[in-house]
């Protein structure tokens, strides 16, 4: 990584070194071939342009393409012609907005959030001017609300634990969470989709299976423990 003045430098053995590099807005730089045969070398320097290189701009808003920007989506461009060197990714900013530099040339925008899984997929095309990616809409969010009841319930809740794992095989995407002194949780941003849901209460063992389990609203999951 460069230093705050721009410099860079390497300890490396004799031998022949290719040398690139990465700059957030910039892109991939040229890479560079090096022969080192005993000496260092200096002054392999760098020069960052932006030309050929186009402004692809877009959003990602929660529940419509008005509604509230989400930031900290990750955005790759993926070249279509597998010329890695064109690739490029950017984070939305607080206003769920973003900004991609890219060379001419077709790409697959994927849109990616730890929250919300896969946002979305676009193909774009660049040609020769700055352009407009548009909107990736994630969908309104559902809650799923898991209670627990029954004599089963112990009479001191402080040591009451139990674990919920929900995984969406088809979206790859889920959550677990380890439960204390609690009688319900409430998830709450969890996406449209099949899951697979268990739940496993210290020292009952699994109480709940779903096998598959729609979420397509809110939904509640009432446990009655024998």
């Amino acid at each position: 990584m460069t230093d705050s003045a721009g410099d860079y430098k390497f300890y490396v053995e004799d031998g022949i070194w290719k040398i690139g590099g990465w700059v957030q807005t910039y892109g991939s730089l040229t890479e560079k071939t090096l022969t080192i045969a005993g000496d260092s070398l200096s002054n392999q320097n760098f020069v960052i342009t932006q030309e050929g290189m186009y402004t692809m701009t877009g959003s990602v808003n929660l529940g419509s393409a008005s509604g509230t920007g989400v930031s900290g989506v990750n955005i790759f461009a993926e070249s279509t012609d597998n010329d890695y060197a064109k690739n490029f990714f950017a984070f939305t900013d607080d206003t769920g907005e973003f900004n991609l530099s890219l060379k001419d040339g077709s790409y697959k925008l994927h849109a990616y959030h730890p929250q919300y899984g896969e946002v979305g997929v676009k193909n774009i095309t660049v040609n020769g001017a700055d352009g407009s990616a548009g909107t990736f809409v994630i969908e309104p969010q559902k809650t799923v609300t898991i209670t627990m009841t029954g004599a089963g319930l112990p009479s001191n809740l402080s040591k009451f634990e139990w674990i919920v794992d929900v995984f969406d095989n088809t979206n790859k995407k889920g959550f677990n969470k380890k439960i204390k002194s609690l009688t319900g949780y409430t998830f709450e941003n969890v996406g449209s989709g099949t899951y697979d849901v268990k739940i496993n209460v210290m020292g009952i063992g699994q109480v709940f299976n779903s096998g598959s389990f729609a979420v397509n609203s809110d939904k509640t999951i009432d446990i009655n423990l024998q």
